[in-house]
C-alpha cells in the first residue's frame, strides 16, 4: 500500500493493527527510547557483516542504495505491478493486470531477478507469500472469473506454490482461501467459509485444521517452532510442534498495541511496531524487539516508526520507514544495527517510495 504522508502512515498502522491488542513488554526507556542494561536486551551473535544495501522502489524505478558509500543505483524500471521481495534470495514476485492498475481483476504472477533481468511467467495468480528460505512462493490462483467491487475482488481460488525454476504444486483445491503465513515449510491459510480454525498444509500429511482463529494469528517464526496469537486483551508466543500440535504458551506483558512486525531470519526475535498512545491526533510508535525467552527492549532511535521492519539476512540489522520533520509529513528509511542500537537515516519521501529488502 502506498502511503501519502507520515501522519497517514501512522493512522493506517493504527487501523491495520489488531484492535485492542496489548503486545510486547516495554523495557524502561531512556530519553532516546533505549533501554537500561538490566532490561533483558535481546543479544545477537556475530555472524556476517552488516547489510551493504537497501533495495527499494521509487515510483516504477527499482533502486539499490549502498549503505556504506551512499551510492544509489537504478536497477531497472518495472511495469505497473504489486512487488513482493523474497526474504532470503534475490528474486521479486510481481502481480500485474494488463487491464488495471488499482486492483487486479485478471491478476498475473511473475518472478523477476532484478540484476540479471531473468523473468519467470507463472500465470494467473495474486497475493504472493514467499517461503522463509526464498526458494518458493505461495499464491492464490483464480479458478473462476473474479467479481470486483471498488478495490476488492472475490471468487474461488486454489492455493499453489511455485519454485524459482517455475515448477508449481497445488496444495489446496478451489475454495475461498486467504494466505496467512509460512511456518517453516508449512503454510497456514484461512478458509473464509470456516472462520473458526486455521488450515495447515505443505507438511508430510494431508491438510488439517489447527485450533486457532485466523483473526487471532499474527504470524509464525521462519523455523516453524512458534506462532504468535493476539487477542483483544492479551498476546502470546505458542510453541508449534513438528506434529502440528500447539504446546506451551508464553505470555507477553502489556506495553502497547502491535501494528506491524516481522520475525528475524533466525527465529529468535520479533521486531514489532508498537503503538503507545496518541498525541496531537497522531499515534506515538516505536519498534520493540521481543523473543520467546522473555527478553524485550525498545529500540533506541525508532520513535515514529511507520511500517513493518525489514531484517538483514544475518539478523543483525533492521530497516523501517519512519516519520520525519516537525510536522511528521515526510518519511525516511531508518537503518539500525541492533547490537549497540546505532541507527542512520536515509532517503526522504512522501508517497513514492517503498522499502523492499535489506541485502
Amino acid at each position: 500500500m502506498r502511503l501519502r504522508t507520515a501522519a497517514l502512515v501512522a493512522a493506517l498502522v493504527l487501523v491495520g493493527g489488531v484492535a485492542g491488542v496489548t503486545f510486547l513488554p516495554l523495557a524502561s526507556p531512556d530519553e532516546d527510547g533505549g533501554s537500561s542494561p538490566t532490561s533483558g536486551a535481546v543479544r545477537h551473535p556475530k555472524r556476517r557483516p552488516a547489510p551493504l544495501s537497501l533495495l527499494y522502489l521509487r515510483g516504477a524505478q527499482l533502486h539499490r542504495l549502498n549503505l556504506r558509500t551512499g551510492g544509489d543505483e537504478v536497477l531497472r524500471t518495472l511495469p505497473p505491478a504489486d512487488v513482493h521481495a523474497a526474504p532470503d534470495s534475490a528474486w521479486l514476485a510481481l502481480v500485474s493486470d494488463p487491464r488495471a492498475t488499482d486492483f487486479a481483476a485478471q491478476p498475473r504472477l511473475s518472478l523477476l531477478h532484478p540484476d540479471s533481468g531473468r523473468r519467470r511467467h507463472i500465470g494467473p495468480g495474486f497475493a504472493p507469500l514467499w517461503r522463509p528460505d526464498g526458494a518458493a512462493v505461495a499464491y492464490l490462483r483464480p479458478v473462476e472469473e473474479r467479481s470486483c467491487d471498488a478495490e476488492t475482488c472475490a471468487g474461488r481460488v486454489e492455493v499453489v506454490t511455485a519454485g524459482l525454476s517455475g515448477e508449481r504444486e497445488t496444495l489446496l483445491g478451489a475454495g475461498h482461501w486467504t494466505l496467512l503465513t509460512w511456518a517453516g515449510p508449512r503454510l497456514l491459510v484461512a478458509d473464509l467459509d470456516d472462520p473458526g480454525a486455521v488450515t495447515i498444509t505443505g507438511g508430510p500429511g494431508p491438510p488439517h485444521r489447527l485450533p486457532l482463529a485466523p483473526a487471532e494469528l499474527w504470524g509464525a517464526s521462519p523455523d516453524g517452532r512458534w506462532v504468535v496469537v493476539a487477542r483483544p486483551r492479551d498476546a502470546a508466543f505458542i510453541a508449534l510442534s513438528q506434529a502440528d500440535e500447539l504446546g506451551r504458551r508464553r505470555g507477553l506483558m502489556p506495553g502497547g498495541r502491535l501494528a506491524e512486525g516481522a520475525w528475524s531470519p533466525h527465529s529468535d526475535t520479533v521486531a514489532g511496531v508498537v503503538l503507545q498512545g496518541i498525541g496531537d491526533g497522531v499515534p506515538s510508535s516505536r519498534v520493540v524487539l521481543s523473543s520467546p525467552d522473555g527478553a524485550s527492549r525498545a529500540l533506541r532511535g525508532s520513535k515514529g516508526a511507520a511500517g513493518a521492519p525489514l531484517w538483514s539476512p544475518d539478523g543483525r540489522a533492521i530497516a523501517f520507514p519512519q516519520a520525519a520533520g516537525k510536522a511528521r509529513d515526510r518519511l525516511r528509511a531508518q537503518v539500525c544495527i541492533l547490537e549497540g542500537s546505532s541507527c542512520r537515516s536515509w532517503l526522504s519521501w512522501t508517497d513514492e517510495v517503498r522499502l523492499l529488502r535489506l541485502e
